[in-house]
């Protein structure tokens, strides 16, 4: 299975609104652009392949403190099957 198969843009908008971050904000924080985040989210044709674990990294940082428990334990637990990660 490759990462666009497994990969689920919904779980990233999903942080980022639990977060109260819009999408320019959150594109500054990690040096992207408004339209990057966006085509992200949306799961567009070849941003996932741009995705990498350090993009990942800094999108929960950005969220983190905002988040429930539930939603950080369940992204932990994404993000270890994403990357395959043990």
């Amino acid at each position: 299975m490759d990462k666009e198969e497994k990969f689920n843009p919904e779980r990233l908008r999903n942080m980022r609104k639990e977060a109260g971050i819009t999408q320019k904000q959150l594109g500054d924080i990690l040096g992207l652009s408004r339209e990057t985040v966006l085509h992200i989210e949306n799961g567009a044709p070849g941003s996932i392949d741009t995705l990498e674990i350090h993009v990942i990294k800094n999108w929960y940082i950005a969220c983190e403190d905002k988040l429930c428990p539930l939603t950080k334990k369940e992204w932990a637990e994404y993000i270890k099957s994403f990357f395959d990660i043990q």
